[in-house]
């Protein structure tokens, strides 16, 4: 690996480091609840993208034990804490089993816990099963049976709109997992269909949607190819991409996109995660591959400091908004304005005006919830109305990626579609004047025109698919 490539990832194991040092220090988050579901995947992908010592580093910071990385309430299990295991989501107990084992402990025996049984028992009742969750299960040693390959080769293809490459790639990374189990239900050669719709995806500029979307799919490709397809998807130039959005502190923008992306600079996946780095691996009998070095040797050079190419912006006439060819993220028009400016903008528009209320609404029940009423100008998109809200309240600002040549959202209020726990950003306006009778909009909503005092809702909540 090139000492460019190194620093990098040095920078962005010291940014989650100084994440899980700031969890420890303030009491009042780890009492939120916060660092049970930060801490476990802080843990799990350090040691997949970077290596046991990084691990031994981040444990360091509590006096040199592994396992203080995990909240103290799970650590030491009371009867009522057992009782409470249901309470537990099954995506957080997926994200326990990975953390335990790259931390040598062992879920099938953690004090009275089976976790990894528990975790077996929720996957066999459901007919839909989140892929991230089945990974689990195989880093884990669990078989994986014919069902759980129905399952995810399912959930691959009803994962049809765009929205759901994020799912589509989990559902690879798993399948690439069970395909190394010696049981045989599942060849890697039936994989090469699905990678291909994934290969598809990639624009001319090397991005696959965004950042994260990039750095999934891109695990994907190197957790189920022994060699890179340069014919069909360009890995250097989607890295280049990922590596253009490094930030100063050395994470990609916030904990999600570095979660994502720090397997990809060492050419690692979520399939990586095991527990063969620790004196006495926990899971036998099981192939893990070597935690020590890449599954493959990819089509991907690590680029040096200082060799891209700068960046260009331009100005799409049809949707109102500027937006970076070699980026990620596209621009709201509206961001250059003040909140001030914003508003008289939007009082200064001359002819007929509609009112349209926007909502958002965050979580399956809707625990947050925070709604907006313009007077807007009449037959004005969806979209621009959403550029309004962004102005007058920084709490509606957002982030999509351009598919089609239409903007299609993926985070609201710096809160992204979360893949792994299956929740995303939907789109519903209001079908009549009862509140609860609510349609959902597939559309871009540069497609969408609300009609007069029409309210719309964008709802952070689990896919219909997954609930």
């Amino acid at each position: 690996m090139s000492s460019s490539a190194q620093k990098r990832i040095l920078s962005s194991s010291s940014f989650i480091l100084s994440i899980r040092s700031k969890l420890h220090t303030h009491n009042n988050l780890i009492s939120k609840g916060l660092s049970g579901r930060l801490l476990p995947c802080i843990l799990g992908f350090l040691a997949v993208s970077t290596n046991a010592d990084t691990v031994s580093r981040f444990s360091s910071l509590n006096g040199g034990r592994p396992n203080r990385g995990i909240p103290d309430t799970f650590l030491r299990p009371s009867h009522s804490v057992r009782k409470k295991i249901e309470d537990i989501s099954s995506t957080e107990l997926a994200h326990y089993i990975n953390a335990f084992l790259v931390t040598c402990i062992d879920p099938r025996k953690f004090h009275v816990l089976d976790l990894v049984s528990e975790l077996r028992k929720r996957v066999d009742v459901q007919n839909y099963t989140n892929p991230s969750l089945i990974l689990a299960l195989c880093n884990a040693g669990e078989r994986i049976t014919k069902r759980d390959v129905e399952k995810l080769i399912s959930v691959f293809w009803k994962a049809h709109r765009e929205f759901w490459t994020d799912t589509q790639a989990l559902a690879v990374l798993a399948l690439a997992c069970t395909a190394k189990q010696p049981y045989e239900v599942f060849d890697m050669i039936e994989i090469n269909e699905l990678t291909m719709e994934l290969k598809k995806r990639q624009y001319r500029n090397g991005t696959v949607e965004n950042l994260k979307t990039t750095a999934l799919v891109l695990q994907a490709l190197f957790a189920s190819e022994s060699e890179a397809d340069e014919d069909n998807f360009d890995e250097e130039k989607a890295l280049k991409q990922i590596l253009r959005s490094q930030k100063e502190n050395g994470s990609f923008g916030n904990v999600p996109n570095t979660y994502y992306v720090l397997p990809v600079l060492q050419c690692r996946s979520l399939v990586n995660i095991s527990s063969s780095h620790c004196k006495t691996p926990v899971i036998e009998g099981h192939y893990r591959g070597p935690l020590t070095g890449p599954p493959r040797t990819p089509g991907v050079r690590v680029p040096q400091v200082g060799n891209f190419c700068s960046r260009v912006r331009k100005f799409d006439r049809i949707h109102n908004i500027f937006y970076d060819t070699n980026h990620y993220k596209a621009f709201c028009f509206i961001s250059v304005h003040s909140e001030k400016e914003a508003l008289k903008d939007l009082m200064n528009q001359a002819g007929e005006k509609w009112s349209v209320r926007f909502s958002l609404w965050i979580g399956n029940n809707r625990t947050v919830e925070r709604t907006l009423t313009l007077n807007v100008p009449a037959n004005s998109s969806f979209y621009r109305i959403m550029e309004f809200a962004a102005g007058v309240d920084n709490r509606f600002k957002f982030e999509y990626s351009m598919r089609n040549g239409k903007p299609y959202i993926y985070s609201i209020s710096e809160m992204q579609d979360d893949p792994e726990n299956g929740m995303f950003w939907f789109l519903f306006k209001s079908s009549s004047s009862e509140e609860g009778d609510l349609e959902l909009i597939t559309k871009s909503p540069a497609d969408v025109v609300p009609s007069n005092k029409q309210h719309l809702v964008y709802w952070y909540k689990c896919g219909s698919w997954n609930s």
